[in-house]
């Protein structure tokens, strides 16, 4: 649990699916929180660049997170703003 990383909801779940031509197939699949504003993609897209201010306040989030997943033993493998998650909160 941090603050600055969306939350896991049940962590990982198992569940058999059954397909319209009757067969079954078991799935993987990871619940989130919903992360209302949608990337930082989408938000950069939208709003064009960033102030330096706001630049730093992303950054200090991503780092600090970054920080406690290391800390963790875990790293993130495809850092990109596509990948960055907004909740309602920014």
């Amino acid at each position: 649990m941090h603050d600055n990383i969306i939350n896991f909801r049940g962590g990982k779940l198992k569940e058999t699916l059954q397909w319209a031509d009757g067969s079954e197939k078991q799935v993987t699949y990871i619940e989130l929180e919903f992360a209302r504003e949608g990337t930082l993609f989408d938000y950069l897209s939208t709003t064009g660049p960033f102030s330096e201010k706001i630049c730093r306040y992303y950054f200090h989030q991503l780092i600090k997170a970054l920080e406690y997943c290391h800390s963790e033993g875990y790293a993130h493998r495809d850092l990109k703003p596509e990948n960055l998650l907004l909740t309602k909160d920014f």
